[in-house]
């Protein structure tokens, strides 16, 4: 099974350097005729990459300059199917991928939107690189052109989204400041309370459970109707008979039209 990355980029002007730069740290984690995919997709204008190794690769997001990886789910590499080969496709010389798109739009009015490059790297300047490029003709039909390569086409990726405004890179998702809180969550998800989107400091998730946190010390669970909080105070009752932690009066407050209703619980270690 393959470990699937979105590679998000952080600066407008995405260099060949840092493509260089990420070839050798995923050549140096996985060593000399390392596989690997690198997958160009771009619709709506808006440009994506990803990658596919059969190495998890989540702790390169330290290493590398001007990317950050974040794992998701196989369904957003589904790939067209194509019911016609595109013959004789030359990439513009000295551009990149982009203008390769361009060229077919303009001449041909095909619109490139698919393109995997599957690289053997053999040493830190010479792979084969086994590409395939999908063409999306007009009547959502598709054709697929393959070509192969003896090196890592680093210039293909080179885009100046300053410049190049018609394209968009994908923007890196909200995120907000845990990094205070990091020290609390755990990597074992057994007998958790919540599951942590930890992004950008860690690849994957991470989890909080109640020997992490001073959980009796000013807690709140607040919000709207259904939103789930009498199912967390469930599983938060069960977490504590779970961990058998000290004893602890548990009482809850329903409010109805006609007033207040109280319920206190005292069950075993509770």
């Amino acid at each position: 099974m393959n470990h699937i990355f979105e590679i998000y980029v952080l600066h407008d002007h995405l260099k060949a350097d840092y493509w260089d730069k990420l070839y050798r740290a995923i050549l140096s984690y996985g060593g000399h005729l390392s596989k690997f995919e690198l997958i160009f997709r771009c619709q709506d204008n808006v440009v994506r990459f990803f990658v596919s190794s059969p190495q998890d690769l989540s702790s390169l997001s330290n290493n590398i300059e001007g990317f950050v990886l974040r794992p998701v789910a196989s369904s957003e590499l589904d790939l067209p199917a194509a019911s016609t080969k595109e013959h004789f496709v030359q990439f513009v010389t000295g551009g990149n991928i982009l203008d390769l798109r361009e060229k077919y739009a303009v001449k041909k009015t095909k619109s490139l939107e698919y393109a995997i490059f599957k690289i053997r790297a053999v040493n830190s300047t010479k792979s084969i690189v086994k590409s395939e490029l999908y063409f999306k003709h007009p009547g959502d039909k598709w054709s697929k052109a393959s070509k192969t390569m003896l090196f890592f086409p680093t210039q293909l990726f080179a885009i100046d989204f300053a410049t190049n405004t018609r394209y968009l890179k994908k923007a890196i998702p909200k995120y907000l400041d845990i990094e205070k809180s990091l020290h609390m969550l755990v990597s074992d998800k057994a007998d958790a309370l919540f599951e942590v989107d930890t992004f950008p400091y860690f690849s994957h998730n991470y989890y909080l459970n109640l020997n992490n946190y001073e959980f009796d010390k000013h807690s709140f669970i607040i919000g709207a109707s259904g939103s789930g909080k009498s199912k967390f105070i469930s599983l938060f009752v069960d977490r504590l008979q779970r961990k058998q932690l000290s004893p602890f009066v548990l009482g809850e407050i329903d409010y109805f039209v006609t007033g207040y209703m109280l319920k206190v619980f005292d069950g075993g270690a509770i």
